[in-house]
């Protein structure tokens, strides 16, 4: 039986041939991958679409919702279905006991998803926490990425006692569990926000630095 060889034809399948790939750099090679994705377009539609509500979160606070996410509220009102409602409901469930606060009035002015047990707007929360989320995510990848290149080009260029000193303090940070080393990040660096950026940017460091020289 006569045997056939096959040969890729250019621009076909998920992997496309030499000749059709050749002279390209890899972020053409990427962006190309990615539109042919579907769920990879979807999910970028989606993380777009996060990122702007995330960082609109001032203008939804101050200017639709006109409250202040961070300052306590516990005597506050607002109106519901055209009546004035306090944000903290005394005496609930069947006892009438404690207090709770006001749960979701679905309108985007008056407290779209209730108040906390302070009498703070929910979502403008949810909305603030997205944006530190993401600022946070961000410099930490910005951190790994300026710190690990430096401290991997100077073991793999100069070696030696710097190679060796460099990998023994990657060594110590691997040692570190993660919740140890948060702390010990946290107590140098009082800012919530800074000490979270560092911890999640410091520990990627490592991986990175050992990866670099031997690239």
């Amino acid at each position: 039986m006569a045997q056939v060889a096959l040969e890729p034809q250019v621009g076909s399948g998920p992997d496309a041939a030499p000749s059709d790939i050749a002279g390209r750099s890899p972020w053409a090679l990427a962006w190309r991958r990615f539109r042919r994705d579907k769920p990879a377009i979807g999910a970028g539609i989606v993380f777009i679409l996060i990122c702007v509500v995330s960082l609109c979160a001032p203008i939804y606070a101050h200017r639709i919702a006109h409250v202040d996410p961070f300052t306590n509220n516990l005597n506050g009102t607002t109106i519901v279905n055209g009546k004035k409602v306090a944000l903290i409901q005394q005496g609930g469930g069947k006892l009438g006991l404690g207090e709770t606060p006001i749960g979701p009035t679905w309108d985007p002015q008056h407290y779209l998803l209730g108040a906390d047990s302070s009498g703070r707007d929910v979502a403008a929360r949810i909305l603030y926490g997205g944006r530190n989320s993401l600022l946070i995510g961000v410099g930490s990848a910005v951190i790994c990425s300026i710190l690990a290149t430096i401290l991997a080009l100077i073991a793999g260029f100069y070696g030696g006692a710097s190679d060796s000193v460099l990998s023994r303090t990657m060594d110590v940070i691997w040692a570190f569990p993660v919740i140890l080393f948060a702390l010990c990040v946290a107590t140098v660096t009082p800012p919530r926000f800074t000490s979270d950026t560092c911890v999640e940017g410091a520990r990627p460091v490592t991986y990175t630095c050992c990866a670099l020289p031997t690239a």
